[in-house]
């Protein structure tokens, strides 16, 4: 099945366009088990001889050699030095979690009416915007971590995990809590090409205030990501899941988890940020103020 999804994942458009393109139909699998098999015929095993078929994405790989060896993959300058700030982050700073379920339902209306209006936006975009409002609130989480002293910064500067083919890298939005929705779509989407083209400058992505990593356009619902130093927090987002209200209503539900550094910030700061995060993904109108 060609596949159109990111990163060459099969989506449930590719299958259906399938179906249609081959004039597939439904098989009756309790009809079939009823039909008893042919007899075969007893013949030497031979190899098989491949079909040609259209090869849409070969996923990478490592050979293993029949005497048990195998292939180094260099990696790139980008990777080693992702590599060795992972390592310190994940060694040095004391990681803390604290996770919270946002229902969505209004914050996709919202993007619907940007669409309808000739404005696109992304909930990602969106949730970079109640991640600058709930900052502007929750001040000790928009900080660095500095020796033995919390930085408060000036400013809410928010890094977005892109993924290229040499590692992952962090663009930053500048300023984001005093950015519209529509400045925040353009900006991380000019980021996103410069970072996939390996153009960024090193301001563009040296420094920032905060870190969001979204996983939720490959359908993971739920992740810890590692603090990016010397930020004090980063904020996981997974995918948004249909499921019954309190009142038995189906409603789009966001879980998301922010890692923070505990030597910065405390429990009662974590929640207080996710508390107003969550109030806002809730409440979108009060992004429009």
């Amino acid at each position: 099945v060609p596949a159109t999804g990111p990163h060459g994942m099969v989506n449930k458009g590719d299958v259906l366009k399938y179906i249609q393109t081959q004039h597939l139909t439904k098989i009756d699998l309790r009809k079939a088990a009823q039909v008893p098999p042919s007899p075969q015929k007893s013949t030497p095993t031979t190899p098989s001889t491949p079909t040609s078929s259209p090869v849409t994405r070969v996923p990478p790989s490592i050979t293993v050699s029949p005497e048990g060896g195998y292939q180094d993959i260099e990696t790139t300058n980008m990777r080693r030095v992702i590599a060795k700030r992972l390592t310190e982050s994940k060694t040095m700073i004391p990681h803390s979690y604290v996770s919270i379920e946002c229902k969505v339902d209004a914050a996709m209306k919202l993007r619907k009416k940007f669409i309808a209006s000739g404005t696109k936006i992304s909930m990602n975009d969106i949730i970079v915007k109640a991640a600058g409002y709930s900052l502007q609130r929750v001040q000790k989480v928009n900080s660095h971590w500095s020796g033995d002293s919390i930085q408060i910064q000036p400013t809410v500067d928010i890094s977005v995990a892109v993924a290229t083919d040499s590692g992952l890298i962090t663009p930053i939005v500048r300023n984001a809590a005093e950015l519209s929705l529509s400045q925040i779509s353009s900006t991380t989407k000019a980021l996103a090409v410069k970072a996939r083209d390996g153009k960024l400058q090193p301001q563009e992505f040296q420094g920032g205030s905060f870190t969001i990593s979204n996983l939720g356009m490959f359908g993971i619902g739920e992740f810890s990501a590692i603090i990016n130093p010397p930020q004090t927090a980063v904020l996981a987002v997974g995918t948004s899941v249909l499921k019954p209200s309190a009142e038995g209503k189906p409603c789009s539900y966001l879980t998301v988890k922010m890692s923070y550094d505990s030597r910065a910030i405390d429990e009662t700061e974590a929640s207080q940020f996710l508390e107003k995060f969550q109030q806002v993904m809730e409440n979108p109108s009060l992004l429009m103020v």
